[in-house]
């Protein structure tokens, strides 16, 4: 008797690119329910999400963008046009390239208004006629929503992109004329400093810190279903995968990946946690973050500042997944003065909850 082959199905758990509508994505609610009241709000926000690579931003900014609707009424709908953009190659390079890409973006959401689909559809874009479609919008009562990810790839391009440009953007956004939401690694104000920028374009937005799942979003995500709707992994997997994954979403989607695939190619566990390990290492964590910021302190320190620096990215290279260390070492900073409580607050979305609270009381 001839044995049928046992049917393969999707992986349902996703490791890169973005989740898209109907894929596993979990949690944000609180996240979402922000940017929302944001762009309703009479008077409307410019947010800056912001997280470590791999902690959800670009997800948190796509979903939103394609889900933004089900959130407001229907009768608001036609006040607001949300479009998603990623910055790359000559995109972000080259102003003109830059507003001609945002108003292509905007024409094809709108092309069954002439009107707004007429204002945006300019041969030759630079600043000015990009600020006169912007008005027209506004006049049409319409606001656009631009969320704009991968910050780091617009803000690096300082010669084209300088301070008249931001202060620009500053007086659009002032007036109502677009709503920006902007996703990156660090505050953007602090990419004003490094880059010896002057605009108060970088102070005029709002910040929302992306931090790991919480316990009920963990375990939604775990519980994910297959093409079958069936639980993609039994309850001993979603164990593993939480005590792989802990709750940064990008790890946990890493091992649900593993765990699937194993079971579904018959690798075995041993298989999994092997590949789970090697994949991970790509996952930038809480330790990385403090080492890069401590590095950067140690350095202020006269005459011994470049060797404790080396000496703290040796150790936090050896020691990528203990953040504990270094957390110590920033405490160490502080109690000695070197540090102010100030600024390790700045830091509060990278700190446990319980760490935060007890620093909010400083």
């Amino acid at each position: 008797m001839i044995r049928k082959k046992k049917h393969q199905l999707a992986n349902p758990f996703v490791t890169s690119g973005h989740i898209e509508i109907g894929g596993p994505f979990v949690g944000r609610r609180d996240n979402l329910q922000h940017l929302i009241h944001n762009m309703i709000a009479d008077q409307p926000t410019s947010i800056n999400v912001i997280g470590n690579k791999n902690l959800g931003k670009s997800c948190l900014l796509y979903r939103f963008s394609k889900t933004w609707k089900n959130w407001i009424d229907e009768q608001k709908h036609s006040q607001y046009v949300v479009i998603y953009l990623s910055f790359g190659n000559e995109r972000g390079t080259r102003e003109n390239r830059f507003y001609q890409y945002i108003a292509e973006e905007l024409a094809a959401q709108v092309d069954n208004n002439s009107e707004l689909y007429q204002a945006m559809h300019i041969k030759q874009w630079n600043r000015e006629k990009f600020n006169q479609a912007l008005k027209r919008w506004k006049a049409l009562k319409v606001l656009p929503v631009l969320c704009l990810d991968d910050f780091e790839l617009l803000v690096k391009h300082r010669k084209t992109f300088d301070d008249d440009f931001y202060n620009n953007m500053r007086y659009l956004m002032g007036n109502h004329y677009l709503m920006l939401i902007v996703a990156s690694r660090k505050q953007i104000k602090v990419y004003k400093k490094e880059y010896k920028l002057a605009s108060s374009f970088f102070n005029d937005v709002h910040n929302l810190p992306l931090k790991d799942l919480n316990k009920e979003e963990v375990k939604e995500l775990l519980a994910t279903k297959d093409s079958m709707g069936e639980f993609a992994l039994s309850v001993p997997e979603q164990r593993l995968a939480r005590d792989w994954g802990k709750s940064h979403p990008r790890l946990l989607q890493l091992a649900g990946y593993c765990l699937f695939y194993a079971r579904q190619s018959t690798q075995g566990v041993d298989w999994a946690k092997k590949e789970f390990n090697e994949q991970a290492q790509n996952v930038p964590r809480l330790a990385d973050k403090w080492v890069e910021w401590l590095v950067q302190k140690a350095q202020a320190l006269p005459k011994i500042g470049n060797f404790l620096g080396q000496l703290i990215r040796f150790i936090g290279n050896a020691l990528t997944h203990i953040g504990a260390i270094f957390l110590l070492i920033v405490f160490i900073f502080a109690l000695i003065g070197f540090v102010s409580w100030d600024s390790l607050k700045e830091m509060l979305p990278s700190f446990p909850a319980e760490i935060t609270e007890w620093l909010n009381k400083k």
